[in-house]
């Protein structure tokens, strides 16, 4: 017809030839009739056009044409060959001469052949043909053809652009869809769903519509001989379905909500075109996720959908097949997705800012519908063997219930919390299903969720604890509980140990509001049971609890309580003697510890552990294991009987005590392992036997002198009630204040003091050689050495009393808790002052107090204002100025609410021109600080230098003024020394305040004081280098003091109290290494810059200079730990923070009080020295914790500030600062750097500093 092979090979060498050779095919093809039948010349030419075609196509060099006209030829030749292949299948007849699967093995290496010249996305006519001739083929070589053909196309598939990708990874899935045996398609079209939509440019349409198009040709088999067609097989429904879902929940993740709805309607749509009827679990399964839309409107009811859902569930029948739950359990994944996306949507619920709606949550009723769901879906999911991955899902939707639940329990608007009881059943059962899916996970080696359900058992049990539905989040508590011996709470959950502490403590204190505290010491039993390795102190807590139970005990009348001990709850539980010591004495620890009398109970764990610590006799030669703890234990109940009576109970006194622990003490020997334990036990033992004679001589003279009835008899012991020992020298000074009948004198007694004295002698041999002391318990020592220094300190013997401080300092010095450390420097600091100790330290600072004496916020009155001075060498001066603080009080807070409200305004120009208005106000607010507040007064936060005019000025007006005191003098020398900043109005006030009746008398001999003193040569300048520290009341400290005129270039700081500074120089008395005398290295630094990760411009501006600086460490755009922060201030010199507020987030004001603070730290973050004020209370921030872990100096603001204003601040004053060479001080750039923002006031004023100036090495 179309003449031999050769003649049509050579034709279709070109794009005419094969367009001339398809005009005749076709002609040839339309004259054949349908249905097939056997044409053998057709069918010949057919073959040989189709063979043509393949060798063609794969011969690369075969189009010797352009670029243009080869891909023109090749689409000639693809469409050549699709005619060829239906003109062959229309010219063979059912059973003629073709072999089997003929036309279908041509097709794939026609399809192979396009594929490999690029035409695979014009290869859909011979995918239809291939497939229409391998659909419904008995042949097993037909899924050969259909695998072979798969892989191809899913190969070519990557080469091409996103839409034609997918069509082209579809075509391949509809080939693998006729192999029965594969179980790759969900896997397939999962993953083409996930590529398709991946990255920037992702099309929803383009998915929906060609899913749709697949599932059509899913459902759609081949027909039967008689022109019917097969049903769908219940796999083939489940597949589709599938697919479906699974297509719904990419476009529902991607965020196209409009194509996932119309996906699921048109699938819906082909379901129903099955005959399958409404209520097929298929279909019930796409309704399942068409109701997830509703949780997408503007108010979302997840009530109402959960309702609609469980009706959709019971008309899907009673029971669908294996395929059809897997689908109704699939649907009701979908659902419980996007119920899950509801949820971390609405987050903290009602947090959300800009405008969003607040995300309500879920009601009782919703609670009980997602649990009744949540079963029905659970019966579904593991009606087989689920694996890991399931289990995982059935974990993450059943959590969902509890976070739900604990939502509604911690929301105090919730309409209906009154019945927030009802859910313990509910959250019982779900926990329960939550364990059984927990247990399947591990043994499918997912141990990532061993103890998952006990953390979420707690969350719920705090939930009914927060709601005082006490008796619930007990049962909910124990839901888990075994019945072990001794009970266990996580019997079948193993919660980690990190995570135990606070499940019991839930527990106890539960037990504790319901009254029930035998059940409560009974769980605490349970708790130290549970803490496993002995030795990681985690029993602290427990017993600290049992101690406060026992308390309780004692108010509520139990006496049978109140007699029962650890050692009787836990001995019948076996736990081992050593382990039951170990409790017994952190148990007497807890005692100590309670502000109440806890006597009794201590005196039964005494003798408790002393019947532990008597073991059957030693064998000869060695010592009892227990031998030091029965001393130790003596010890402590010396203390008990020096103040209590026991006659009762024991016939021993506490002399008798003492002296038998220092015959064990002294039996024992000293080895290089024990050693410094041993003199430390010896030492508090001399202590203890100097205070119990002390004390048995104070109690003769008493009883001596009430015989005598000096003395009336008490009807109670003067002592009674004080449970504290280690309080011991308060209680001493208190009693011999009140007993003023008493002829006792510890001066004539200090010489049987020889006890303290080898007590004393002992520590100095522990603690001064050389190597820090092992001790047992360092915490003892320390009362002990405050003691004996107390004990000394009433002996009136100062070196002793220094002695026993500086002890005290070594042996606190590597602790991390610095506040003793703080305390230990006051008290020194004042027996240094004492002792006139001072002379040789060299602080020069004025020091400026000023306080508030009268407050009245209506400012209807005046207020008082009270201005001490104090400079070393001179006489204090003290003035009150009256003034109306009040009305600056209620401007600077004004300016900080506006500057607040302006923060959130979006247009620029607005957000702009409030901002310039609020500093103004800021600036004319500084200047009325010293203008209408502290007025002629200013003077005195001035500091001029000594100069013999002044005291020839400063004399000339006192006589005058009839010769007034030192104090005058001194007031008139502060005063006339600060000329250059009093104004002619000054002066005249100043005169008036001086002067009062005299005040015209005095102005012109004043007035001449003041012109001669401005006219001193001013070479070299009349400046004084000495800083100024600025002390202020709570009220004060909030207002910018360094930005007044007069101070703002100056070196200003502040301190909180006179301790502080008291302490700065106790340090520096002792010579305890510290920045402020050794100076700042400046390449020992350490930054956190842009932790959070939202200050981009910051981390530009400082980001390179801060990594380019030598020495220089630290981390940008995210936060550093908790322990790294630790060294840091421990060993660092420099600290600097550029971030969200002061850090606290990432070290807390508790750890930093703990510290002993080496480094300089600049925290430039909003309101990090603001001082925040709680009623008539001081004022409290994370500055003092800075202070009081002795931080030398700390920069911080005092109010909200902006990123980019504040970064020119700290650019400018730290490039100034660090290039401006050894012995320079950064109070001096403080100052300076306050012009460097745009906003002077509002962002300038708001940096100060704590502590002293700190200059570079």
């Amino acid at each position: 017809m179309l003449g031999p092979a050769a003649q049509v090979l050579g034709r279709t060498a070109t794009r005419r030839g094969c367009e001339e050779l398809r005009e005749q095919l076709q002609a040839a093809v339309r004259s054949v009739p349908d249905p097939p039948a056997d044409h053998p010349e057709l069918r010949v030419a057919c073959d040989r056009v189709i063979r043509a075609c393949i060798q063609r196509l794969g011969d690369p060099g075969s189009a010797a044409e352009g670029e243009g006209e080869c891909r023109g030829h090749l689409t000639s030749l693809l469409g050549l060959a699709v005619l060829a292949c239906e003109g062959l299948r229309a010219s063979s007849a059912p059973g003629g001469r073709c072999a089997p699967l003929y036309l279908e093995r041509l097709v794939f290496h026609l399809l192979r052949c396009a594929c490999s010249r690029g035409l695979a996305p014009s290869c859909a006519p011979l995918c239809g043909l291939l497939l229409a001739g391998l659909s419904g083929s008995p042949l097993p070589e037909a899924g050969t053809v259909a695998r072979s053909a798969y892989a191809l196309l899913w190969g070519a598939a990557p080469s091409l652009p996103r839409g034609p990708s997918l069509s082209l990874r579809l075509q391949a899935l509809r080939l693998l869809a006729l192999d029965p045996s594969s179980a790759l398609l969900a896997q397939r079209f999962a993953q083409s769903c996930r590529l398709h939509l991946q990255g920037e440019g992702s099309e929803g349409p383009s998915l929906s519509g060609e899913t749709l198009s697949l599932l059509r040709d899913l459902l759609k088999p081949p027909p039967l001989e008689d022109g019917h067609h097969h049903r769908p097989q219940q796999q083939q429904l489940a597949l589709c379905c599938q697919l479906a879902l699974q297509a719904a929940s990419s476009l529902s993740k991607a965020g196209f909500h409009t194509q996932t709805r119309e996906l699921l309607q048109g699938a819906s749509a082909l379901f129903r075109g099955q005959g399958k009827g409404e209520d097929g679990p298929f279909l019930s399964a796409l309704q399942l996720a068409q109701l997830s839309a509703g949780l997408r409107a503007p108010s979302p009811n997840p009530g109402r959908t959960l309702s609609r859902a469980l009706g959709t569930l019971r008309s899907a029948g009673d029971s669908p097949g294996p395929p059809g739950r897997q689908a109704l359990a699939a649907g009701c994944r979908f659902l419980l997705s996007e119920l899950r996306l509801q949820a971390e949507r609405a987050g903290g619920r009602g947090g959300g800012g800009g405008g969003e709606e607040k995300a309500r949550s879920p009601g009782l009723r919703e609670l009980f519908q997602l649990s009744t769901f949540l079963h029905v879906y659970l019966e579904l999911e593991v009606s087989s063997s689920p694996d890991a991955g399931t289990l995982k899902l059935c974990y993450q939707n059943l959590d969902l219930f509890t976070r739900e639940v604990y939502e509604f329990l911690m929301d105090p608007e919730e309409e209906d919390s009154a019945g927030a009881e009802k859910l313990l059943p509910p959250s019982k059962l779900i926990v329960e299903k939550m364990v059984e899916v927990e247990e399947g996970l591990v043994s499918l080696g997912q141990t990532d969720y061993i103890g998952a359900t006990g953390l979420r058992l707690y969350n719920l049990a705090y939930g009914f604890y927060s709601r005082k539905l006490f008796g619930e989040a007990v049962e909910m508590a124990v839901t888990l509980r075994g019945d072990g011996h001794p009970p266990d709470l996580f019997s079948r959950s193993t919660l980690p140990l990190d995570r135990v502490a606070r499940f019991y403590r839930l527990l106890v204190q539960c037990y504790r509001k319901l009254g029930e505290l035998d059940k409560a010491m009974e769980t605490v039993c349970m708790w130290l049971l549970a803490q496993g390795d002995p030795s990681s102190g985690r029993e602290t807590e427990p017993i600290a609890l049992w101690a406060c139970l026992k308390a309780d005990a004692v108010k509520s009348g139990d006496e049978e309580l109140q007699l029962r001990t650890l050692k009787d709850a836990l001995q019948p539980w076996g736990v081992p003697s050593p382990r039951l010591a170990e409790l017994l004495q952190e148990e007497l620890r807890a005692y100590k510890g309670l502000q109440t009398d806890t006597s009794r109970e201590r005196f039964n764990v005494i003798c408790d552990l002393l019947q532990l610590c008597s073991p059957p006799g030693p064998e000869p030669g060695t010592e009892p294991p227990t031998l030091r703890l029965r001393a130790m234990q003596l010890l402590e109940l010396a203390q008990l009987l020096c103040y209590r009576d026991f006659t009762q109970h024991t016939e021993c006194s506490a002399m008798d005590c003492v002296e038998e622990a220092l015959t064990i003490l002294g039996s024992l020997k000293e080895t290089p392992e024990n050693w410094e334990q041993l003199l430390d036990d010896r030492a508090n033992a001399y202590l203890w036997r100097y205070v119990c004679d002390l004390e048995s001589r104070i109690r003769e003279s008493v009883e001596r002198c009430r015989r005598l009835g000096s003395i009336p008899e008490p009807g109670l012991d003067p002592e009674d009630g004080d449970p504290n020992d280690m309080e011991y020298e308060e209680k001493q000074q208190g009693a011999l204040s009140v007993h003023d009948h008493i002829d006792f004198n510890l001066t004539a007694e200090s010489k049987r003091c020889e006890s303290l004295d080898e007590a004393l002698s002992l520590w100095k041999r522990l603690l001064l050689s050389g190597s820090p002391a092992t001790l047992r318990n360092p915490e003892q020592t320390a009362h002990a050495l405050h003691l004996t220094a107390a004990l000394y300190r009433l002996m009136d013997k100062p070196f002793q009393v220094i002695e026993s401080y500086n002890l005290l300092l070594r042996l606190l010095e590597p602790m991390e808790d610095t506040l003793p450390i703080a305390n230990v420097l006051l008290q020194l600091g004042e027996t240094l002052l004492a002792v006139s100790c001072l002379g040789p330290v060299q602080v020069d600072v004025t020091v400026c107090l000023l306080t508030l004496t009268s407050l009245y916020p209506r400012g209807d009155r005046e207020e008082l204002l009270q201005l001490t001075r104090l400079r070393k060498g001179r006489v204090p001066v003290t003035v009150g100025i009256p003034a109306s603080v009040s009305t600056v009080l209620s401007e600077f807070d004004s300016i900080l609410a506006e500057q607040r409200e302006i923060s959130n305004e979006t247009e620029l120009k607005a957000w702009w021109d409030g901002r310039t208005s609020l500093d103004r106000r800021m600036r004319e607010l500084v200047e009325s600080l010293e203008r209408d507040v502290l007025g002629c007064w200013k003077g005195l936060l001035l500091t001029a230098p000594p100069d013999p005019q002044l005291d020839v000025e400063a004399a000339a007006v006192c006589d005058l003024l009839g010769g007034p005191r030192d104090s005058d003098q001194e007031l008139l020398k502060a005063m006339l020394g600060a000329s250059s900043v009093l104004s002619d109005s000054d002066v005249q006030s100043l005169a008036d305040r001086l002067g009062g009746a005299k005040g015209q008398k005095v102005l012109p001999r004043l007035q001449a004081a003041v012109h001669a003193l401005r006219c001193l040569p001013t070479d070299p300048p009349r400046t004084c280098s000495s800083q100024l520290v600025l002390i202020l009341d709570k009220h004060l400290q909030r207002l910018p003091w360094e930005s007044i005129p007069t101070l703002r270039a100056h070196r200003v700081s502040r301190l909180p109290s006179f301790q502080f500074l008291l302490a700065y120089v106790a340090a520096s008395t002792l010579q305890l290494r510290s920045v402020l005398t050794e100076g700042l290295n400046p390449s020992s630094v350490y930054y956190v810059l842009n932790p959070q990760g939202n200050l981009p411009n910051t981390e530009k501006t400082f980001k390179d200079w801060f990594r380019r600086r030598p020495g220089w460490e630290g981390v940008v755009g995210r936060g550093p730990s908790e322990g790294k922060l630790k060294s840091v201030l421990c060993n660092r010199d420099l600290y600097l923070y550029a971030g969200h507020g002061a850090g606290v987030r990432f070290l807390e004001g508790q750890e930093v009080q703990k510290l002993s603070c080496r480094a300089a730290s600049l925290l430039l973050g909003c309101s990090s020295a603001a001082l925040a004020l709680r009623g008539d209370l001081e004022g409290v921030g994370i500055l003092l914790k800075y202070m009081m872990a002795g931080c030398p100096l700390f920069l911080g603001n005092l109010w909200d500030v902006t990123d980019k204003d504040i970064d020119r601040y700290m650019d400018r004053l730290l490039r100034g600062w660090l290039e401006a060479g050894s012995q320079t001080s950064l109070l001096q750039y403080v100052a300076h750097a306050r012009t460097a923002p745009k906003l002077k006031y509002l962002i300038g004023a708001s940096p100060v500093v704590y502590g002293l100036s700190v200059s570079l090495q």
